[in-house]
């Protein structure tokens, strides 16, 4: 017995240094040069110099009233892996443009940064409409967008997509598992409705990108006619403009002209040319689909985290890459409890130690320890059975 429970040990102990030595990509921030968010208040105040430097130190919940979008955004935004949920926008937005930043200039930087359960509904002006950025001429790298963006009896021209609805700059290293709708009552030949999971116009670069969310485009009156682009990455890609490595799901819902599309009249884009595969939902649960992607450093995979499809390492702390296979194996076999699963740079406390070696003797022996001493923070030794 005594052999036995030093083999645990071992085993725990191997465990935990596999905790300790992990780290996530490090997202190193200037602190001296940029300006910590942690408010809704503070992320209004980004108006008042637009080109500043910026990162959040904290989630932000946005569920107290419609977001005005931040225009003409030219300096560093970084969220740090962290998320802002609820962010709401009704109506034309701020001048045809919506999103959390309603336009960016060349010099802008948007980064690792997450939407949760955004609510944006478009219902006047020609918007460009995005969920981080109705039109992007700067960077926006290593986010992703998960609620519902839609344009609804607007303009002329309508341009809508999961991450931004115009871009004029670089999409990298983003996913958007979200809703993207454009809808009219009536059409006519000047109308133009441009619907895409990641951007729904580009006329620059998309790259490494996903989208599982459903990209629909409808009008709702018969006779009527507009020219309606539909694509899982983008609604148009103009030419000499670049989209490559990027991925969209063919089991998600597509639709044009009110139409559902059937999976082989389903596209990556609605017109233009660029490199787009379409994966079924088990492909998008298999790392293997994902060719050139970086799952070193970029991109892993938690079977509890984001339906079991690919997640950027930025938003959670995660193992280094060597020790993925045999921590999510033994997330499966219930040895690492659901409290240490986003701690793995963070110290094992006692408790946590003693756990993983309960689970592991009890995995590997097939037998239950039924008395257990309960440790605790401000005592030495356990204090009972």
């Amino acid at each position: 017995m005594k052999k036995l429970i030093s083999i645990v040990i071992t085993f725990v102990v191997t465990a935990v240094l596999v905790s300790v030595a992990a780290s996530p990509e490090a997202w190193a921030v200037d602190a001296t040069n940029s300006i910590p968010i942690s408010s809704r208040e503070e992320l209004v105040a980004i108006a008042n110099n637009l080109s500043g430097s910026y990162h959040l130190v904290s989630d932000i919940d946005m569920s107290y009233g419609a977001w005005k979008p931040i225009l003409y955004f030219a300096g560093t935004f970084d969220g740090c892996g962290h998320v802002i949920s609820n962010l709401t926008i009704r109506g034309e937005g701020e001048n045809g443009h919506a999103g959390l930043f309603g336009s960016t200039t060349s010099s802008a930087v948007i980064k690792n940064i997450g939407l949760k359960d955004t609510d944006i509904v478009i219902t006047t002006g020609s918007p460009y409409v995005g969920g981080l950025c109705g039109t992007n001429g700067g960077l926006i790298s290593n986010s992703y967008n998960t609620g519902s963006v839609a344009v609804a009896e607007a303009g002329f021209f309508v341009y809508v997509g999961g991450i931004c609805g115009y871009n004029n700059g670089t999409v990298e290293y983003c996913y958007n598992t979200g809703s993207v709708s454009a809808s009219r009552t009536e059409c006519g030949a000047r109308y133009t409705m441009n619907t895409g999971g990641i951007s729904g116009y580009n006329e620059d670069t998309v790259s490494s990108c996903y989208n599982t969310g459903s990209v629909t485009s409808s009008v709702e009156k018969t006779g009527s006619y507009c020219t309606e682009w539909v694509g899982g990455i983008c609604g148009i890609s103009v030419d000499n403009a670049i989209v490559k490595n990027s991925y969209w799901d063919v089991d998600s819902v597509q639709s044009v002209y009110g139409k559902v599309l059937s999976n082989a009249d389903k596209k990556g884009l609605g017109d233009g040319i660029g490199q787009t595969t379409s994966l079924t939902n088990e492909q998008i649960m298999q790392q293997s689909s994902f060719i050139g992607w970086d799952f070193d450093r970029i991109w892993t995979y938690r079977s509890n985290l984001n339906n079991g499809y690919p997640v950027l390492r930025a938003f959670f702390e995660s193992p280094s890459s060597w020790a993925d296979e045999n921590v999510n194996r033994a997330i499966a076999l219930g040895i690492i409890q659901q409290s240490m699963q986003s701690k793995y740079t963070q110290a094992t406390t006692r408790a946590e130690f003693c756990s993983l070696a309960v689970a592991l003797y009890e995995k590997n022996t097939g037998s239950e320890i039924s008395d257990r001493c309960i440790f605790r923070v401000d005592k030495p030794l356990c204090t009972g059975k």
